[in-house]
Protein backbone atom coordinates (compact mmCIF):
# COMPACT_ATOMS: atom_id res chain seq x y z
CA UNK A 1 0.00 0.00 0.00
CA UNK A 2 1.25 3.78 -0.95
CA UNK A 3 1.52 6.05 2.24
CA UNK A 4 3.96 8.32 0.64
CA UNK A 5 3.47 11.51 1.89
CA UNK A 6 4.79 14.68 -0.75
CA UNK A 7 6.04 17.57 -0.04
CA UNK A 8 5.96 20.19 -2.01
CA UNK A 9 8.73 23.10 -2.15
CA UNK A 10 8.97 26.02 -3.93
CA UNK A 11 11.55 28.29 -3.84
CA UNK A 12 12.74 31.13 -5.47
CA UNK A 13 16.35 32.60 -4.36
CA UNK A 14 16.07 30.67 -1.02
CA UNK A 15 19.89 29.95 -0.71
CA UNK A 16 19.53 31.22 2.97
CA UNK A 17 16.69 29.02 4.62
CA UNK A 18 16.59 26.33 1.57
CA UNK A 19 18.81 23.54 3.55
CA UNK A 20 17.79 24.56 6.94
CA UNK A 21 13.65 24.40 5.94
CA UNK A 22 14.94 20.41 3.95
CA UNK A 23 16.60 19.13 6.92
CA UNK A 24 13.92 19.85 9.23
CA UNK A 25 11.62 17.51 7.49
CA UNK A 26 13.53 14.76 7.31
CA UNK A 27 15.01 15.23 11.02
CA UNK A 28 13.66 12.45 12.47
CA UNK A 29 11.68 10.96 9.55
CA UNK A 30 12.27 7.72 7.78
CA UNK A 31 12.99 9.38 4.61
CA UNK A 32 11.45 5.52 3.01
CA UNK A 33 7.81 7.39 3.48
CA UNK A 34 8.22 10.85 1.80
CA UNK A 35 9.34 12.62 -1.09
CA UNK A 36 10.63 15.87 -0.67
CA UNK A 37 9.59 17.37 -4.69
CA UNK A 38 11.94 21.29 -4.52
CA UNK A 39 10.91 22.87 -7.79
CA UNK A 40 13.31 26.18 -8.64
CA UNK A 41 10.94 28.86 -9.45
CA UNK A 42 13.96 30.50 -11.79
CA UNK A 43 16.22 31.39 -9.08
CA UNK A 44 19.46 33.38 -9.97
CA UNK A 45 21.80 32.94 -6.79
CA UNK A 46 23.33 30.04 -5.31
CA UNK A 47 19.84 28.27 -4.78
CA UNK A 48 20.60 25.84 -7.73
CA UNK A 49 23.86 24.80 -6.55
CA UNK A 50 22.80 24.75 -2.69
CA UNK A 51 20.04 22.06 -3.94
CA UNK A 52 22.34 19.55 -6.26
CA UNK A 53 24.63 19.61 -2.93
CA UNK A 54 21.92 18.68 -0.29
CA UNK A 55 20.88 15.95 -3.20
CA UNK A 56 23.66 14.12 -2.36
CA UNK A 57 22.31 13.47 1.22
CA UNK A 58 18.80 12.67 0.63
CA UNK A 59 17.80 9.77 -2.30
CA UNK A 60 14.18 10.68 -2.54
CA UNK A 61 14.78 14.88 -3.15
CA UNK A 62 13.59 15.74 -6.48
CA UNK A 63 14.59 19.32 -7.60
CA UNK A 64 12.86 20.64 -10.53
CA UNK A 65 14.63 23.29 -12.59
CA UNK A 66 12.00 26.13 -14.16
CA UNK A 67 11.59 29.50 -15.45
CA UNK A 68 10.21 32.04 -13.11
CA UNK A 69 6.13 31.88 -13.62
CA UNK A 70 5.34 32.03 -9.72
CA UNK A 71 4.50 30.33 -6.85
CA UNK A 72 1.08 28.81 -7.99
CA UNK A 73 2.85 27.10 -11.21
CA UNK A 74 5.34 25.99 -9.02
CA UNK A 75 3.23 24.04 -6.48
CA UNK A 76 1.02 23.30 -9.51
CA UNK A 77 4.07 21.26 -11.64
CA UNK A 78 4.96 19.67 -7.69
CA UNK A 79 1.53 18.24 -7.77
CA UNK A 80 1.79 16.75 -11.10
CA UNK A 81 5.08 15.40 -9.88
CA UNK A 82 4.10 13.92 -7.06
CA UNK A 83 4.02 10.28 -6.43
CA UNK A 84 2.35 10.13 -2.46
CA UNK A 85 -0.68 9.39 -1.51
CA UNK A 86 -0.94 12.71 0.32
CA UNK A 87 0.59 15.64 -0.80
CA UNK A 88 1.98 18.18 2.21
CA UNK A 89 3.61 22.38 1.02
CA UNK A 90 6.38 24.04 2.86
CA UNK A 91 7.55 27.08 1.97
CA UNK A 92 11.18 27.20 1.48
CA UNK A 93 12.71 29.49 4.65
CA UNK A 94 10.01 27.74 7.25
CA UNK A 95 10.37 24.61 8.74
CA UNK A 96 8.73 21.63 10.40
CA UNK A 97 8.97 20.13 13.76
CA UNK A 98 11.15 17.02 14.35
CA UNK A 99 9.39 14.37 12.75
CA UNK A 100 6.07 16.25 12.54
CA UNK A 101 4.61 13.80 10.10
CA UNK A 102 5.26 10.40 12.19
CA UNK A 103 3.95 12.53 14.49
CA UNK A 104 1.05 13.28 12.47
CA UNK A 105 0.07 10.14 10.94
CA UNK A 106 -1.28 7.01 13.04
CA UNK A 107 -3.79 4.07 12.81
CA UNK A 108 -6.84 6.29 12.43
CA UNK A 109 -5.31 8.72 9.60
CA UNK A 110 -6.58 6.84 6.93
CA UNK A 111 -10.81 8.06 8.10
CA UNK A 112 -9.81 11.56 6.87
CA UNK A 113 -9.37 13.65 3.65
CA UNK A 114 -7.70 16.53 5.45
CA UNK A 115 -5.51 16.46 7.99
CA UNK A 116 -4.58 20.06 9.53
CA UNK A 117 -1.87 20.77 11.70
CA UNK A 118 -0.68 23.94 14.30
CA UNK A 119 1.50 26.71 12.88
CA UNK A 120 4.12 28.64 15.35
CA UNK A 121 4.55 32.39 13.77
CA UNK A 122 8.22 33.06 14.79
CA UNK A 123 9.39 37.02 14.27
CA UNK A 124 13.02 37.44 15.82
CA UNK A 125 12.58 36.44 19.55
CA UNK A 126 8.90 36.50 19.57
CA UNK A 127 6.93 33.18 19.50
CA UNK A 128 3.58 33.18 18.53
CA UNK A 129 1.20 30.08 18.29
CA UNK A 130 -1.85 30.59 15.74
CA UNK A 131 -4.33 28.04 17.70
CA UNK A 132 -6.87 28.44 19.72
CA UNK A 133 -6.53 24.76 21.42
CA UNK A 134 -3.69 22.27 21.38
CA UNK A 135 -6.01 19.55 20.81
CA UNK A 136 -7.39 16.99 18.59
CA UNK A 137 -11.03 17.70 16.80
CA UNK A 138 -12.40 15.67 13.89
CA UNK A 139 -15.20 17.24 11.90
CA UNK A 140 -17.34 15.04 9.74
CA UNK A 141 -19.37 18.02 7.92
CA UNK A 142 -17.42 20.21 5.56
CA UNK A 143 -19.36 23.15 5.88
CA UNK A 144 -19.46 23.03 9.20
CA UNK A 145 -15.63 23.04 9.43
CA UNK A 146 -15.66 26.06 6.81
CA UNK A 147 -18.18 27.91 8.60
CA UNK A 148 -16.88 27.67 12.54
CA UNK A 149 -13.02 27.59 11.93
CA UNK A 150 -11.84 28.23 8.32
CA UNK A 151 -13.42 31.12 8.03
CA UNK A 152 -13.43 33.07 10.92
CA UNK A 153 -9.57 32.47 10.75
CA UNK A 154 -9.52 29.89 13.54
CA UNK A 155 -7.73 27.83 11.08
CA UNK A 156 -5.22 29.60 8.84
CA UNK A 157 -5.88 29.62 5.25
CA UNK A 158 -2.30 28.32 4.78
CA UNK A 159 -1.90 25.22 2.67
CA UNK A 160 1.44 24.79 4.41
CA UNK A 161 -0.29 23.61 7.68
CA UNK A 162 -2.55 21.21 6.31
CA UNK A 163 -2.19 17.15 4.45
CA UNK A 164 -4.25 16.50 1.65
CA UNK A 165 -4.49 13.32 0.01
CA UNK A 166 -3.39 12.83 -3.59
CA UNK A 167 -6.60 11.77 -5.35
CA UNK A 168 -8.61 14.10 -4.32
CA UNK A 169 -6.92 16.77 -5.73
CA UNK A 170 -5.82 15.12 -9.09
CA UNK A 171 -9.35 13.64 -9.61
CA UNK A 172 -10.78 17.06 -9.31
CA UNK A 173 -8.36 19.18 -10.93
CA UNK A 174 -7.80 21.13 -7.91
CA UNK A 175 -4.81 23.65 -8.69
CA UNK A 176 -3.65 26.63 -7.38
CA UNK A 177 -5.26 29.53 -10.11
CA UNK A 178 -1.92 31.23 -10.99
CA UNK A 179 -4.04 35.01 -11.96
CA UNK A 180 -4.40 35.24 -8.20
CA UNK A 181 -1.77 37.24 -6.37
CA UNK A 182 -3.82 37.41 -3.15
CA UNK A 183 -5.63 33.98 -1.20
CA UNK A 184 -4.37 31.17 -3.58
CA UNK A 185 -4.44 29.28 -0.44
CA UNK A 186 -7.69 29.99 0.51
CA UNK A 187 -8.90 29.51 -3.01
CA UNK A 188 -7.19 25.92 -3.27
CA UNK A 189 -8.53 25.12 0.25
CA UNK A 190 -12.07 26.13 -0.67
CA UNK A 191 -11.72 23.76 -4.46
CA UNK A 192 -10.27 21.18 -1.85
CA UNK A 193 -12.84 21.01 1.52
CA UNK A 194 -15.96 20.41 -0.65
CA UNK A 195 -14.44 17.58 -1.45
CA UNK A 196 -13.46 16.26 1.55
CA UNK A 197 -16.07 14.04 4.52
CA UNK A 198 -13.94 13.41 7.30
CA UNK A 199 -11.20 16.39 8.14
CA UNK A 200 -8.81 16.57 11.68
CA UNK A 201 -7.18 19.00 14.07
CA UNK A 202 -4.46 18.03 15.15
CA UNK A 203 -2.79 20.96 17.16
CA UNK A 204 -0.32 18.61 19.44
CA UNK A 205 2.41 19.48 16.84
CA UNK A 206 2.90 22.40 14.41
CA UNK A 207 4.52 24.25 11.06
CA UNK A 208 6.82 26.34 11.75
CA UNK A 209 7.13 29.79 9.94
CA UNK A 210 9.33 32.36 9.90
CA UNK A 211 8.45 36.12 9.77
CA UNK A 212 11.29 36.89 7.75
CA UNK A 213 11.74 41.01 6.61
CA UNK A 214 9.88 40.69 3.19
CA UNK A 215 7.43 38.89 4.23
CA UNK A 216 4.25 38.98 2.27
CA UNK A 217 2.66 39.65 5.63
CA UNK A 218 4.60 42.37 6.28
CA UNK A 219 4.88 43.94 3.39
CA UNK A 220 3.10 47.10 2.96
CA UNK A 221 -0.13 46.24 0.87
CA UNK A 222 -2.04 49.74 -0.37
CA UNK A 223 -5.71 49.33 -0.86
CA UNK A 224 -5.30 46.08 0.71
CA UNK A 225 -9.63 46.34 1.84
CA UNK A 226 -10.22 46.68 -1.68
CA UNK A 227 -8.17 43.95 -3.36
CA UNK A 228 -9.61 41.93 -0.91
CA UNK A 229 -13.24 42.74 -1.48
CA UNK A 230 -12.81 42.08 -4.64
CA UNK A 231 -11.37 38.64 -4.47
CA UNK A 232 -14.16 37.97 -1.56
CA UNK A 233 -16.29 38.90 -4.19
CA UNK A 234 -14.91 36.29 -6.64
CA UNK A 235 -14.93 34.00 -4.29
CA UNK A 236 -18.46 34.31 -3.90
CA UNK A 237 -19.95 34.44 -6.94
CA UNK A 238 -17.69 31.49 -7.64
CA UNK A 239 -18.70 29.34 -4.39
CA UNK A 240 -21.95 30.24 -3.57
CA UNK A 241 -23.14 26.84 -4.66
CA UNK A 242 -21.20 24.85 -2.37
CA UNK A 243 -20.86 27.17 0.85
CA UNK A 244 -24.21 29.03 2.51
CA UNK A 245 -24.81 32.07 3.82
CA UNK A 246 -23.22 32.12 7.14
CA UNK A 247 -19.47 30.81 5.22
CA UNK A 248 -19.22 34.43 3.29
CA UNK A 249 -21.06 36.63 6.48
CA UNK A 250 -17.84 35.02 8.78
CA UNK A 251 -15.26 35.21 5.76
CA UNK A 252 -16.33 38.94 5.14
CA UNK A 253 -15.79 39.38 9.30
CA UNK A 254 -12.86 38.08 9.26
CA UNK A 255 -11.41 40.15 6.39
CA UNK A 256 -12.90 43.05 7.95
CA UNK A 257 -10.98 42.31 11.25
CA UNK A 258 -7.66 41.62 9.20
CA UNK A 259 -7.65 44.77 7.28
CA UNK A 260 -8.06 46.89 10.37
CA UNK A 261 -5.37 45.80 12.26
CA UNK A 262 -3.29 46.27 9.25
CA UNK A 263 -4.56 49.98 9.49
CA UNK A 264 -4.14 49.54 13.05
CA UNK A 265 -0.37 49.26 13.21
CA UNK A 266 0.42 51.18 9.97
CA UNK A 267 1.42 48.17 7.86
CA UNK A 268 -0.14 49.75 4.88
CA UNK A 269 0.25 53.32 5.25
CA UNK A 270 2.50 54.52 2.70
CA UNK A 271 3.01 57.68 4.78
CA UNK A 272 1.79 57.76 8.11
CA UNK A 273 -0.68 60.54 7.81
CA UNK A 274 -4.43 60.95 8.32
CA UNK A 275 -5.41 61.95 5.36
CA UNK A 276 -4.69 58.56 3.45
CA UNK A 277 -5.36 56.45 6.77
CA UNK A 278 -9.00 58.22 6.64
CA UNK A 279 -9.30 57.23 3.01
CA UNK A 280 -8.27 53.91 3.51
CA UNK A 281 -10.54 53.67 6.84
CA UNK A 282 -13.44 54.67 5.11
CA UNK A 283 -13.38 52.08 2.18
CA UNK A 284 -13.31 49.86 5.21
CA UNK A 285 -15.94 51.57 7.20
CA UNK A 286 -18.38 51.45 4.07
CA UNK A 287 -17.45 47.42 3.85
CA UNK A 288 -18.41 47.09 7.45
CA UNK A 289 -22.00 49.01 6.91
CA UNK A 290 -23.17 46.86 3.65
CA UNK A 291 -21.85 43.71 5.48
CA UNK A 292 -22.71 44.32 8.95
CA UNK A 293 -24.78 41.41 9.51
CA UNK A 294 -21.99 39.30 11.33
CA UNK A 295 -19.03 40.79 12.72
CA UNK A 296 -17.00 39.11 15.38
CA UNK A 297 -13.45 39.87 16.93
CA UNK A 298 -11.28 38.45 19.84
CA UNK A 299 -12.89 40.07 22.90
CA UNK A 300 -10.15 41.76 24.61
CA UNK A 301 -9.57 45.38 25.72
CA UNK A 302 -7.30 47.16 23.29
CA UNK A 303 -9.98 45.79 20.71
CA UNK A 304 -13.42 46.85 21.99
CA UNK A 305 -11.50 50.30 22.63
CA UNK A 306 -10.53 50.11 18.70
CA UNK A 307 -13.73 48.80 17.39
CA UNK A 308 -15.67 50.72 19.28
CA UNK A 309 -13.97 53.94 17.67
CA UNK A 310 -13.90 52.49 14.30
CA UNK A 311 -17.53 51.90 14.60
CA UNK A 312 -18.65 55.48 15.91
CA UNK A 313 -16.45 56.57 13.06
CA UNK A 314 -14.59 58.49 15.28
CA UNK A 315 -11.37 58.20 12.63
CA UNK A 316 -9.08 60.68 14.29
CA UNK A 317 -8.78 59.52 17.56
CA UNK A 318 -8.59 55.79 16.19
CA UNK A 319 -5.27 57.28 13.77
CA UNK A 320 -3.62 59.50 16.98
CA UNK A 321 -4.07 56.33 19.36
CA UNK A 322 -3.25 53.54 16.74
CA UNK A 323 -0.34 55.27 14.58
CA UNK A 324 0.64 58.00 16.90
CA UNK A 325 0.56 56.79 20.00
CA UNK A 326 1.37 53.00 19.03
CA UNK A 327 4.98 54.05 16.88
CA UNK A 328 5.69 56.23 20.25
CA UNK A 329 5.46 52.63 21.94
CA UNK A 330 6.48 50.24 19.19
CA UNK A 331 10.04 53.04 19.42
CA UNK A 332 10.67 52.76 23.04
CA UNK A 333 10.06 49.18 23.43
Amino acid sequence: MNNKVSIIIPTYNGEKYIKRTIDSIYKNQNEGNIEVIVVNDGSNDGTKLILEQIKKTYSSLIVIDKKNTGVSDSRNIGIDNSSGKWIMFCDDDDEYEEGLIEKVFNNKSEEYDLIIFGRIDINGNNKRYCNDHHEIREYSDYKIFANDRLARGKVTFSVCNKIYRSNIIKENNIQFKKELKMNEDLDFNLQYIKNASKLLENFTVNYIRYCNQGSTMYKKNPEFMEKNIFILNSIKEQYKKDYDREFFQNLNSHYLIVGLNRLFVGIDLNKKKYKYFKIEIKKIYNFFVKNNKYFDYDKNIRNIVLFNLFKCKLFFLLFFVTIIVGDFIRKIR
